[in-house]
């Protein structure tokens, strides 16, 4: 062919190829294609892109067409248009890439743009240029076209500085020029390419062309084992996010790598079929790597063509009398005349179109079989060649196994996301078939196999509502031989999940995810589903007061309302978790199970509680969204290590949790909240307490002040007594409680002892405040007094923290000491303070153990609280 008739062939193939790609976009992109390249032209305020009057534009012999100036009026009526000749042209060419074609719209549209100017432009032209572009593709994306984007210097078309060979071939093989200079690559035969440099000379020499007509891409170079290694990791992506349709890329690019070094170019191929008279489809890149194939074996034709047809989704057994696309349905339509496709099969495969479960997870499981062969395909290529790809193949394997590997009990077998049904089940059949198989199974119509069945009513539910064949439409038919769970439940059952975040079906997973082994990002929680609440006192006609009216502790016979929960947990990868917790403990076992995925980035707003039941279902739903998302807030601030209490039935329920270990512990029955907060810890835990133990919110308040390097003390004056809460470096709150003395002698008192604990333990703060409470909690900060005379101070030694340590006591020049436990020692201490005749109460200003051991503000505290009490008992008496 000579290069005229070559030159009209591929300028006529561009053509199309972009007209398509046009026709193939959404209509809200539509505008973007046409006046793509008239955005590189001119500088207009009015239109997407404009930075400055001075940005560079201009490409030769270009003019906009009425596609370009009616999307233009679409955008601003007000556009107007005169065709100015300019004095320089800023651009010799501006091209984009499409390497997945013409077959099927991308999805998601991802596309390259390559502008290359003439090489004459200061660096700020250059930068308002860089701009200009940046705000283009900005517009774009807006409407869901993401591009990136290369500028090229002329002169940088055949330097390193140019397109790799990769990129070549991809240009060659599926880009479009929009506007400029065409690739002199249109110009040579196969033949010429070989003496590429030489024939491009004297193409220049000849003038055939005038200088601006043609530019000199080059030849693709020489293409790297890393390169290649790439492009296959991409097609392994893909075909786990899109299926059967992505098949011949992944396919092609293994046998790329089989055949590294002596590979084929798509472009040397698509070169050789130029065929005016043949149908561009022909050199689509889709259609290429078919024929490339089919050429190296036969294996595998009948899955390549039902992807080819898959992805060109014309129905061919349905007459259509206007079809939207009809170069395509007329081309697909000889391309299985060529096959020779049945009747019947066409038919087949347009059912395969309508996307029921049964045939994409029939098309996934072929998927999965190519997958596991191409990755180690992968590994093999990497390995020979001596690749630093570890971390891609791992993050490969990962994902493959996420959708491929065994389902493990608990996790919903669920499909990727674009592999899901495109619309769910009409009629469906949900089952129980007799009183002694306690299993629900799930049926499409005429199904003779389950679609899934469990134990479980919600996990069944759940399965159909996430892989989307359960929607809103669905008709479900219930037989539940064991007349156990009412249908009017099981259908308002299936309407919140399909109301909720299941709905949304299963999710790809971002890198960051998938290298996570914990964390969630929704949570769904349903109590008594099939069971009814139990309450004998409603039953006796009697009323409860509004102190007892906590589902887990309810009424004075504090009986737990909530017997069975079901959770449902989509974790940080996608995949969703149906977890069962049944019996007395269920609440406590459920948000230890909980804070096992370490949920230390949950957003409250992705928690949902339920409870069916007519008898306190709202009531049941609150409470459980009450507790959950306090405990999972209290977890956030301190996920190393922390304890949360909450009651259950007439008991406190302790949750307890440090690295590789979370516990619940039902407490004693004399246990009170006080004294739970006051227990000593030998490392720090921050501690809360359920929001209904503590209905004022003093707890909350206390809490907040935990700090691994403050001891906060707080005051609070009640009827004939002054309390005091201390909070430790370890958590730890203890409460006291002092009579007959007054504020300013307490805090004196505390401040010494504080301060030294404080010294001794390498703490960076000592804070104290006052508290009231009107209606609410006030805090005010206290400055301790510099002196007090209205107490004895008194300083002690111990040898150790045991009971029977070793005690010396001073009091200024006077020192006794003992055993800690010895009575004779305190009645020693009351004989000689009554010689003194003073009655003022005792009070340790300073502690410190002989043993050298570290020793929390706690330990302290706890020895001066007991020993003061018995110093002032023994001297009261």
């Amino acid at each position: 062919m000579d290069r005229a008739r070559a030159l009209k062939y591929f300028q006529s193939a561009n053509q199309a190829r972009f007209e398509r790609l046009r026709q193939l976009a959404p209509s809200s992109q539509q505008p973007f294609y046409a006046l793509l390249a008239f955005l590189f032209h001119a500088n207009h305020k009015l239109l997407p892109g404009y930075v400055s009057d001075e940005a560079p534009v201009g490409i030769m012999d270009y003019r906009p067409d009425s596609l370009a100036l009616n999307a233009a009026i679409s955008l601003h009526k007000t556009f107007n248009y005169k065709h100015k000749t300019l004095r320089r042209y800023a651009l010799r060419g501006i091209y984009l890439l499409n390497p997945q074609g013409n077959f099927s719209y991308p999805s998601p549209c991802r596309l390259s743009l390559w502008l290359v100017h003439t090489g004459r432009m200061s660096t700020e032209q250059l930068e308002l240029l860089q701009r200009k572009t940046e705000a283009i593709l900005a517009w774009a994306a807006q409407l869901g076209i993401v591009i990136d984007y290369r500028l090229f210097a002329e002169a940088e078309l055949q330097s390193t500085a140019g397109p790799t060979g990769l990129e070549l071939d991809a240009f060659y093989s599926s880009g479009m020029v929009l506007a400029g200079s065409v690739p002199l690559w249109w110009l040579t035969s196969s033949e010429e390419d070989r003496l590429h440099d030489q024939h491009s000379r004297e193409l220049i020499n000849q003038r055939v062309f005038t200088e601006f007509s043609f530019l000199d891409f080059s030849l693709p170079a020489a293409i790297t084992a890393m390169e290649y290694f790439s492009e296959a990791e991409q097609a392994l992506l893909a075909v786990m996010q899109q299926g059967l349709t992505k098949l011949p890329e992944l396919l092609f690019q293994v046998q790329q790598l089989q055949r590294f070094p002596e590979v084929e170019l798509l472009s040397s191929r698509s070169k050789n079929l130029i065929d005016p008279a043949a149908d561009p489809l022909l050199i689509d890149p889709l259609m290429l790597k078919y024929q490339s194939l089919i050429d190296a074996e036969t294996e595998h034709r009948e899955i390549l063509q039902s992807a080819i047809h898959q992805r060109a989704r014309e129905a061919l057994s349905k007459t259509v009398q206007k079809p939207a696309h009809p170069w395509r349905r007329l081309f697909v339509q000889k391309l299985c005349e060529s096959w020779q496709w049945s009747d019947r099969r066409i038919e087949t495969e347009d059912l395969r179109m309508q996307g029921h479960y049964r045939q994409r997870q029939s098309d996934w499981q072929q998927c999965q079989n190519f997958l596991t062969s191409a990755l180690s395909s992968c590994q093999q290529f990497a390995l020979k060649h001596d690749l630093a790809v570890s971390e891609q193949l791992q993050t490969l394997s990962r994902h493959l196994n996420l959708w491929t590997a065994q389902v493990v009990a608990g996790r919903l077998p669920v499909l990727p996301p674009l592999q899901q049904p495109v619309q769910a089940e009409e009629q469906l059949q949900l089952s129980r078939a007799s009183a002694a198989d306690s299993h629900w199974q799930l049926f499409a119509v005429n199904d003779h196999e389950p679609l899934f069945s469990s134990e479980h009513l919600l996990e069944v539910l759940a399965f159909a509502v996430v892989n989307k064949i359960l929607d809103r439409s669905s008709l479900i038919r219930i037989n539940d031989a064991q007349q156990r769970t009412s249908s009017d439940l099981i259908r308002a059952l299936s309407q919140r999940l399909i109301r909720s975040a299941l709905a949304e079906g299963s999710q790809w997973c971002s890198m960051e995810n998938l290298i996570k082994t914990s964390g969630f990002n929704q949570l769904m929680i349903f109590a008594n589903i099939g069971q009814a609440a139990h309450d004998a006192l409603s039953e006796q006609g009697l009323k409860v007061s509004s102190r007892q009216d906590d589902p887990l502790s309810y009424s004075s016979n504090q009986i737990s309302l909530i017997s069975r929960l079901e959770m449902m947990i989509r974790a940080a990868d996608g995949q969703w978790h149906y977890q069962l917790f049944d019996g007395p403990n269920a609440i406590s076992e459920m948000l230890a199970a909980i804070l096992r995925w370490s949920p230390t980035d949950f957003f409250a707003a992705s928690l949902s509680t339920d409870c069916m039941t007519e008898l306190y279902g709202n009531q049941i739903a609150e409470r459980l969204q009450q507790l959950t998302r306090h405990c999972l807030e209290h977890y956030q601030r301190f996920p190393q290590a922390g304890r949360y209490l909450l009651p259950l039935r007439d008991r406190l329920v302790q949750l307890d949790w440090q690295p590789g270990n979370i516990d619940s512990q039902l407490l004693p029955a004399s246990m009170t909240v006080t004294q739970w907060l006051a227990q000593p810890r030998d490392e720090f835990h921050g501690h809360a307490v359920d929001v209904r133990l503590d209905p004022q919110g003093l707890y909350r308040l206390l809490a907040n002040a935990q700090s691994t390097a403050q001891i906060s003390c707080f005051l609070r004056l009640e009827t004939e007594k002054l309390v005091t809460y201390i909070v430790d470096e370890h958590g730890c709150t203890l409460t006291h409680e002092y009579q007959n003395m007054n504020e300013s002698a307490v805090l004196h008192q505390l401040q010494l002892m504080l301060t030294r604990i404080k010294e001794t333990n390498s703490l960076q703060r000592l804070r104290f405040y006052r508290l009231r409470y009107r209606e609410q909690w006030q805090i005010e900060v206290l400055t301790p007094p510099a002196s007090s005379r209205d107490y004895l101070p008194v300083q002690v030694e111990l040898s150790n923290h045991l009971p029977n340590a070793e005690i010396r006591l001073y009091f200024g020049d006077t020192t006794f000491s003992g055993s800690v436990d010895d009575s004779g020692l305190y009645q020693q201490i009351r004989q000689w303070l009554s010689s003194r005749n003073t009655r003022l109460p005792l009070q340790i200003t300073r502690i410190s153990f002989s043993d050298n051991q570290y020793y929390a503000g706690s330990h302290y505290l706890l020895q001066k609280f007991q020993i003061e009490r018995r110093l002032n008992q023994s001297f009261t008496h």
